[in-house]
């Protein structure tokens, strides 16, 4: 299983660590993880739809 992981270390609502201890969590269980950073707090950054499509081009193929 792959996954792919959006979240901002400027999120206040849910802290970045959240994330990071997910990988953690995940690491070794599954086949790939992707955690992509952006700093548009507890929003969506448009940048992460584009990095989305991009890693799903990828597993897809």
């Amino acid at each position: 299983m792959e996954i792919f992981m959006s979240h901002s270390p400027a999120d206040k609502m849910l802290t970045f660590n959240y994330a990071k201890e997910a990988q953690e969590v995940l690491e070794g269980k599954i086949r790939s993880l992707d955690l992509y950073s952006h700093g548009y707090g507890h929003a969506t950054d448009p940048a992460s739809i584009n990095k989305l499509n991009s890693w799903l081009e990828e597993i897809i193929d």
